[in-house]
């Protein structure tokens, strides 16, 4: 069924066909190609593309053919490519029909033509030293492809070449110029003749115009010559005084003689001039040494001596020398070098030289001159002092030059007055004395009469060694008594006790008779002063032992004292005849109550009169304001003695 459906179609379509049949049909171009897509040719050169439009069967096979560049190639209406010059181009062929496109990409390369020979436009040259010429090159065949040519000179130092061809003449010579191409390594050669050139001269100049110099010295003046370039730079040298300067055939002029002289400088070509003004002057010739006729010397005050410097060398030119003292309390010296013996001493004369400082010393021992001394005298013959005055005598040696002043002074009676070595008198009591001055030089002497009277010093105060005394009855005790001024006149005192049948007091030693309190006084005779001593007897002895707190090391935070601090304490027995035994201390603390543990005290036996201390460590509670309470025993009987911490 379906077979014969499909018959139908193809039939009815071929009906239709050749019902609408009215000439052949066109077939329409899809695409074109090329034989060859990159192409390489020789500038000049040609070559085909072949173009095939597709379908093969396809109606218009027309088409057109451009070049993209045609200064490197051009295409011809049937493909012909022509290479133009070298470079690349894109060739393009499109279809009339469609205008569909293909191209060739065409590469040109340049066509070498080979340089066959060079020549140049002169074979020899001649120029004068710093001319310029230009030699010009010509490369064959004239389409040669590469026309590049170097240059060279056989002899530079005569003539160079520049990279075109330039010629510079550099000095008289001959040189050869070549050519050569940089294809093929083709050469010739221009054979060139440098000429020395004349350049006239047109001045010279020194290069000093004043000079100066010292007699025997040499220096050399320089010449320029101008132009720089000048052919003949040769000169002459003259002196216009040849006693004072002279100059060599190179400009060295050597100094002869003090004065002036003009050094001129002559061109031998033009003789031109120039000159130089030469101011000679004398030599200096320096100090090498000074001397001394004298290297030590030795004179009497007041004397004089001469001293004579040699300065060498002999022809020194400065020998001005200055003299100095290095003590002129002792010499002094002039400025012609004598010297002056001023004063007992050793001074060293210096003389130095003006120039060069050089130096030379004269050592000058100056000794006293001796004056003998004449007499002695005092300011006053006679003194009247009152015992602890003092005067002072002032002794008179003549002459007023004696060289030996010293003098010495005695007593005639040192416990009635002393005189100490400046002549101090002081009265010691009441009586005479002569107290005499000697001179040293010539034992002379002088007498002054010394009387002294008796000086009244009066009581200014009393007091006792003791303001209170503990003492056990029937034992004695001593007090002792210190009169102000230590020198008063009338040191006489008197003894007294409030109660006697306490204590009695005989000329200051006590006496304790019973139980009780009694006050000792001490009166002056003289003003009536007084001192007094509170006395205490009683049998009690705890009141005469005591303990006190003696410092410690110790770390304290707000009032308590830290574990590890230690703390002292000491007993002090003030029994008179009876030592104690200290047994125990316990440690109680003074705030909490708190107590430590009982100790045993070494050492604990403490003579009369003597104490004792120890040391004691606070325990990991710490503690404060402690209290350390010692049990102690005398005559068997035991008691309790303590003492508080306080900072």
């Amino acid at each position: 069924m379906k077979k014969a459906k499909l018959l139908i179609l193809t039939i009815l379509a071929a009906t239709v066909w050749g019902g609408c049949d009215k000439g052949p049909q066109s077939i329409s171009v899809l695409g074109v190609k090329l034989d060859s897509y990159q192409v390489s040719i020789t500038e000049g050169d040609k070559a085909t593309l072949t173009a095939t439009v597709l379908p093969e069967n396809a109606s218009n096979k027309n088409v057109s053919w451009t070049s993209s560049d045609e200064k490197v190639a051009t295409v011809s209406a049937s493909g012909e490519v022509t290479a133009v010059a070298p470079g690349k181009s894109a060739i393009t062929v499109t279809t009339e029909d469609g205008a569909k496109t293909t191209k060739c990409e065409v590469t040109v390369n340049k066509r070498i033509y080979p340089v066959e020979s060079v020549s140049l436009d002169k074979t020899s040259l001649e120029l004068t030293e710093g001319d310029k010429a230009t030699l010009t090159a010509t490369v064959l065949p004239e389409n040669a492809s590469n026309k590049n040519v170097s240059w060279t000179s056989s002899d530079e130092k005569v003539a160079t070449v520049s990279a075109s061809g330039e010629v510079t003449a550099v000095a008289p010579g001959k040189s050869a110029i070549t050519v050569t191409t940089e294809d093929g390594a083709k050469t010739t050669k221009c054979e060139v003749t440098v000429n020395k050139r004349i350049y006239p001269v047109e001045s010279v100049s020194l290069d000093k115009t004043s000079l100066e110099l010292t007699e025997g010295d040499k220096a050399t003046l320089t010449a320029t010559v101008l132009p720089e370039n000048a052919s003949n730079k040769n000169v002459s040298w003259t002196s216009s005084n040849e006693k004072v300067a002279t100059v060599t055939a190179a400009g060295e002029v050597t100094a002869v003689a003090l004065g002036k002289a003009a050094i001129t400088v002559t061109t031998e070509d033009g003789a031109k001039t120039a000159k130089c003004e030469v101011t000679v002057n004398k030599r200096i010739y320096p100090v090498e040494s000074v001397s001394l006729d004298k290297t030590s010397l030795e004179l009497t005050e007041g004397d004089k001596a001469t001293l004579t410097a040699t300065v060498l060398p002999e022809n020194a030119s400065n020998k001005n020398v200055a003299w100095s003292s290095s003590d002129e309390k002792v010499a002094t010296v002039s400025a012609s070098g004598e010297v002056t013996a001023v004063a007992p001493g050793k001074a060293a004369i210096t003389v130095t030289t003006e120039d060069g400082a050089k130096t030379a010393k004269c050592e000058v021992t100056v000794n006293k001159k001796i004056y003998p001394v004449e007499s002695v005298s005092l300011d006053k013959t006679s003194l009247e002092l009152t015992e602890g005055d003092k005067a002072t005598l002032t002794a008179t040696v003549l002459p007023e030059n004696a060289s030996n002043k010293n003098v010495s002074w005695t007593s005639s009676d040192e416990k009635v007055a002393t005189v100490s070595a400046s002549g101090e008198v002081t009265a010691v009591a009441p009586g005479k004395s002569a107290i005499t001055v000697t001179t040293e030089d010539g034992a002379k002497t002088a007498k002054c009469e010394v009387t002294v009277k008796a000086r009244i010093i009066p009581v200014t105060g009393i007091r006792l060694n003791k303001k209170s005394l503990l003492m056990m009855p029937g034992y004695k005790a001593e007090l002792t008594v210190t009169i102000t001024p230590s020198n008063a006149t009338n040191k006489n005192i008197t003894w007294n006790s409030s109660d006697a049948s306490i204590v009695a007091v005989n000329n200051g030693e006590l006496e304790a008779n019973a139980e009780g309190t009694a006050t000792i006084t001490v009166t002056t005779e003289d003003g009536g002063k007084t001192a007094t001593c509170e006395v205490t007897v009683s049998s009690d002895i705890t009141k005469f032992v005591e303990a006190s707190y003696s410092g410690g090391s110790m770390s304290i935070i707000n009032g308590k004292i830290l574990s590890g601090s230690r703390i002292n304490f000491s007993v002090y027995n003030n029994l008179p005849d009876r030592e104690i035994t200290v047994k125990t201390a316990q440690m109680i603390d003074g705030v909490t109550g708190a107590k430590g543990s009982v100790m045993s005290v070494p050492n604990g036996i403490i003579k009369a009169g003597n104490s004792a201390g120890w040391s004691f460590t606070v325990g990991v509670s710490g503690i404060y304001s402690p209290i350390v309470e010692f049990v102690y025993t005398c005559d068997g009987k035991e008691y309790v003695v303590s003492a508080q911490y306080n900072d």
